[in-house]
């Protein structure tokens, strides 16, 4: 039996916002280092300044480029499922890493407004191994098929039990209630 590729999570849309941001805060920086040669007879002060000023706006400029060109490089999949794996993309190492779907102990979006922006995407593994994907474009999305995944088919749960329970103390309450549907529907 041939196994089937299931795609997860895709990369979001180019943010062309940072590329236009990292264009700004440069000519800024350019500004800066101008205003302290063609001033340069206010004194040292005032060329201190504009230098630390300058670099202070170059900073902003290369993380704009930085976070630009990062999602350029991305690949179009970040997540996708192929039979009992789960393969996630590692921006830092720039390869997928297999997890079995029977270890995946939790999914979640990230909490913090940082992460819903970065698109952040946190597997939590039963062996304490935590896989971090970025610029997934539907970061909640992408947790609850992970969840509804690792369910198995014919409606009995991995965790069984001990699922529900996790996705009622939050984790997930859909996923929880599709298991409960599916085990009445099972024979």
């Amino acid at each position: 039996m041939e196994k089937i590729r299931q795609v997860i999570a895709k990369k979001r849309p180019p943010q062309k916002q940072y590329f236009v941001y990292g264009c700004i805060f440069s000519l800024l920086a350019v500004l800066a280092v101008l205003a302290a040669g063609l001033y340069n007879e206010r004194g040292a002060a005032f060329i201190t300044v504009c230098a630390v000023l300058a670099a202070a706006i170059a900073l902003f400029a290369a993380y704009c480029f930085a976070a630009y060109f990062l999602q350029k490089w991305l690949p179009a999949v970040l997540i996708y499922a192929e039979g009992e794996n789960l393969y996630c993309y590692r921006h830092k190492k720039k390869e997928y890493v297999s997890l079995p779907l029977a270890e995946i102990a939790s999914a979640s979006a990230g909490s913090a407004p940082r992460d819903v922006r970065a698109g952040l995407v946190m597997l939590h593994t039963k062996s304490g191994e935590n896989v971090e994907v970025v610029e997934v474009e539907q970061p909640f999305a992408a947790c609850e098929e992970i969840l509804r995944l690792k369910a198995a088919p014919g409606g009995k749960t991995e965790g069984g039990e001990e699922r529900c329970k996790d996705a009622q103390a939050g984790e997930s309450a859909r996923a929880c209630g599709k298991a409960e549907e599916q085990k009445g529907d099972a024979p």
